[in-house]
């Protein structure tokens, strides 16, 4: 009987052993075949020049020239109660509805402006410098480079974008324009740093000083060098390419957290030793994944740089891989932003952009030829290069010249004429109605 049992044991042991084997050969190729396929697409990345580390993206200056030292003693200072931050998002929201400001408000909104007059000085500092680096050390992962306080710069920004509103019911016109513009250089800044989060809130900022900039200059006599100046910072590109370099950034994040889990430097994650036996069981997943996230995250980065309108079909593509990933990546825990949500949030930036220029080229004809144009293509050549189209359409903003002024805008991503109706706090892609992005001279 203890033999008969001794054979069975030993043949046990010889299939586990055979099993463990082959488990491991299968293991040992599948890591050599995923690690040939993500040791070419390095190869291809190195030969195209694109970055392959985090201190690739660092930004290049003197101490002198950078205004995140500027920030940082800016930030130092700036301190709100939540009342008063609730205050000035409350604002924000009756500017962008064009509702006026109770006196009672606006003397509680000068109040701060003016026990932060230093902090807005140092802004206007920070933005007339050449570059902007938050982060001394960029040698480090992404998750360990310092970021400023995003949540603080928003606050400021929008201050910021409040002065100047009142500025401009004191009829301090040319003063609320520039205090506008110096928001739109410094927010512009933010883009020096290439992370996701950096640009959404730049994008963030820049939306609501551009709706300040229409109240400031909503039936204004304004002159035409300052008009040019206006028009000069509303330029699309400087957006665009932050929305591709983003996601540049964010594809090398992930890039370098595989490499250090293929690595063996599981610094990422709490490990123990059985948490290494795990990691390197599944490091060909980790490669196969990684080539997955790069591939996709390509196609986006050449997506990020079209128009909105020819993004339909990737965007419908990255939506079904984002939302369903091979059920074998899910152990790897890579966490991946929706950049499809990102790609919305520069599109509509755009339209407010393209529609601002619209509207501010509007004054300057006016300015011309004593009235406003009866169509946009009025505008062409000599104001405008071309007649802007809509990123959501890509066909003309709609435009109406009224008894008093005008109004033009985009239809919005439900491309739908809401008679120009838009709506501040967006809650999906697709808004049922008054999704429309518009510029407005004029109009109550």
């Amino acid at each position: 009987m203890g033999i008969k049992v001794k054979k069975v044991l030993l043949k046990i042991g010889i299939i586990l052993v055979a099993i463990v084997t082959l488990g491991l050969v299968t293991r040992a190729v599948f890591n050599y075949t995923t690690g040939k396929k993500l040791e070419s697409i390095v190869e291809k990345m190195k030969f195209e020049g694109k970055p392959l580390t985090t201190k690739e993206f660092e930004p290049k200056g003197e101490d002198q020239d950078n205004g995140a030292i500027l920030w940082r003693g800016a930030a130092a200072m700036f301190s709100v109660e939540k009342s008063e931050r609730e205050m000035l998002s409350q604002t924000m929201e009756n500017i962008f509805y064009n509702k006026p400001l109770e006196e009672n408000t606006k003397k509680r909104l000068r109040r701060i402006i003016e026990e932060n007059q230093k902090v807005l000085e140092l802004i206007r500092e920070a933005a007339e410098k050449p570059y902007f680096k938050y982060a001394e050390n960029w040698d480090g992962p992404s998750e360990e480079i310092e970021v400023p306080n995003l949540v603080k710069m928003i606050t400021v920004v929008r201050l910021l974008a409040v002065d100047a509103v009142l500025k401009a019911e004191d009829a301090q016109i040319d003063e609320a324009v520039e205090r506008c513009l110096i928001g739109v250089r410094f927010s512009k800044h933010l883009l020096d740093e290439p992370f996701l989060i950096h640009y959404l809130v730049a994008v963030a900022n820049m939306k609501q000083l551009v709706f300040c900039l229409n109240r400031i200059t909503d039936e204004e006599k304004i002159g035409e060098d300052t008009l040019l100046n206006i028009l000069k910072e509303l330029d699309i590109e400087p957006w665009r390419r932050g929305l591709v370099r983003s996601f540049e950034k964010e594809k090398i994040s992930s890039f370098e957290t595989g490499i250090s889990i293929i690595k063996g430097d599981l610094t990422v994650v709490e490990a123990g030793f059985w948490d290494k036996v795990y990691y390197w069981l599944c490091r060909p997943i980790v490669k196969t994944e990684i080539t997955w996230l790069l591939k996709l995250y390509e196609e986006m980065e050449r997506a990020a740089d079209l128009p909105y309108y020819q993004t339909d079909e990737t965007r419908e593509i990255f939506e079904k891989k984002y939302g369903n990933p091979p059920w074998y990546f899910r152990i790897t825990g890579f966490l991946f932003p929706n950049l499809v949500t990102a790609m919305f949030k520069e599109a509509t930036l755009e339209a407010m952009l393209l529609t601002a220029q619209t509207g501010i080229s509007c004054k300057i004809y006016k300015n011309q030829h004593g009235e406003y144009p009866e169509k946009l293509a009025k505008l062409v050549p000599d104001i405008l290069e071309k007649e802007p189209v809509d990123p959501f359409t890509v066909k003309a903003f709609v435009y109406r010249r009224l008894d008093n002024g005008f109004i033009v805008y985009s239809l919005g991503s439900n491309e739908k004429d809401d008679e120009g109706r838009g709506t501040l706090k967006i809650t999906s892609i697709v808004m049922e109605k008054d999704d429309d992005w518009a510029w407005k001279e004029g109009v109550d």
